[in-house]
């Protein structure tokens, strides 16, 4: 009797170490995340919601969100796409509270122009460097949510189109056509761009073949 007692005892005692040291390793995880990405997940944050206050809150509720779900977090994964899919659910729910479906966008960082605007030359879609910082935020705030995500997710934020797609909970072939769409969409809104069809120079596009069934979008 007293054999098994002490057993026990020792059994309780190891699930309690045990409990101590995930809750260790989960402190210390988030701790470092939080290092390592509250700069990141800030900008990409106000570039969505257009507010300093409200970014801070959802980044804040970002890593609050990740330590609760901690368990369902697997060893090995992404870590950076498994904080960006809270953080994005999060401020999707935010949006939807006020009733805006639009993306609102500010570009007062010139690194964040510098990138929205490095994108690779193709028939389709090319982002002009002289554009004002004004004209890309109009044009940037005009794209549809389902097409202005993808896009800062992709060019802001680097992400694969794979983790996109698990994000977005979309096939593949649906980001990079929304991502394809919402460059040609966002080019054609350009200042430069309308110049340019009024000198008779329009580049070159092509048939647009909507690849996801007939999605309406508010984009052609």
């Amino acid at each position: 009797m007293q054999v098994a007692t002490c057993v026990e005892a020792q059994g309780n005692v190891m699930r309690l170490v045990e409990l101590f040291t995930k809750k260790q390793s989960r402190n210390h995880e988030i701790a470092l995340w939080v290092r390592k990405y509250s700069s990141e997940f800030y900008r990409y944050a106000y570039v969505r919601v257009h507010n300093h206050e409200e970014a801070e809150d959802l980044v804040q509720h970002c890593f609050v969100k990740a330590f609760q779900a901690f368990d369902s977090f697997r060893y090995g994964s992404n870590e950076r796409a498994w904080l960006y899919t809270i953080l994005n659910n999060l401020i999707r729910d935010h949006l939807s509270k006020l009733s805006n479906r639009t993306v609102n966008v500010s570009l007062q960082d010139s690194q964040l122009l510098e990138t929205l605007t490095d994108v690779k030359p193709n028939p389709e879609a090319q982002l002009s460097r002289k554009m004002d910082l004004e004209e890309l935020e109009e044009a940037l705030s005009k794209l549809p949510e389902l097409f202005a995500v993808p896009l800062l997710l992709h060019e802001v934020s680097n992400l694969k189109y794979e983790d996109i797609a698990k994000m977005l909970s979309v096939p593949i072939g649906t980001v990079m056509s929304r991502l394809h769409r919402a460059r040609k969409a966002l080019y054609e809104m350009l200042p430069d761009h309308s110049r340019s069809d009024r000198d008779g120079k329009a580049p070159k596009t092509t048939k647009n073949t909507n690849r996801e069934g007939g999605e309406k979008d508010g984009l052609r």
